[in-house]
């Protein structure tokens, strides 16, 4: 009878969360759901989530730290697609989205040039896929639950930390003239699934 072998897989202690404020490294993996349009009809390219509670749509995400000292911690979190509610929502999803092709493609929100629009162009949700990029981690404690990590903002360039962060993550869309602190982008909130708007 054969044996499965664990001996040499790395066993990682979710128990305590990564301490608030950290920035890590991660990379992006968004769960399928079953809703591939838009209330407007708008397709989505990529089966997002749909609240049966308040009929939000979302991105559900799974980031996963992809080196240093919390290797292989996971991360969960949502990005707003559409509310019933409003735009609120939908607009602070947009705003998060742009943060992460801000700093997985290395451009400044700023930059206008050729080049720099490109890189905050997608086709489709799904391209968001496989994207590393820095986020900030914070705690959110709840009552009789344990405390949880959620993504505070995403770090883009203009963080004093960012380049040496980064270091050798490939870069196809930095225009040849921007220097490495040029950049200049919004924070990002973090977008939960209790939603106000």
């Amino acid at each position: 009878m054969s044996v499965i072998n664990y001996v040499d897989v790395e066993y990682v202690d979710h128990a305590n969360p990564i301490p608030d404020k950290t920035i890590v490294k991660v990379c992006l993996t968004l769960k399928q759901g079953y809703c591939d349009r838009l209330n407007d009809g708008t397709p989505l390219g990529f089966p997002a989530t749909e609240s049966t509670q308040s009929g939000s749509i979302y991105l559900e995400c799974e980031y996963t730290v992809i080196e240093g000292e919390y290797h292989n911690r996971k991360i969960f979190d949502i990005i707003g697609l559409y509310s019933p509610k409003g735009e609120t929502w939908a607009t602070m999803g947009r705003s998060f989205i742009k943060g992460i092709l801000s700093s997985a493609r290395r451009v400044s929100t700023k930059d206008k040039s050729h080049i720099a629009q490109k890189a905050f162009m997608i086709n489709s949700y799904a391209d968001l896929n496989g994207l590393v990029f820095l986020v900030e981690v914070k705690v959110e404690r709840r009552d009789g639950y344990d405390p949880r990590n959620r993504i505070a903002r995403v770090i883009t360039p203009d963080h004093k930390d960012y380049e040496r962060l980064m270091r050798d993550t490939h870069n196809p869309y930095r225009t040849s003239n921007q220097s490495p602190t040029q950049a200049h982008a919004e924070d990002n909130d973090v977008l939960d699934d209790e939603i106000p708007f």
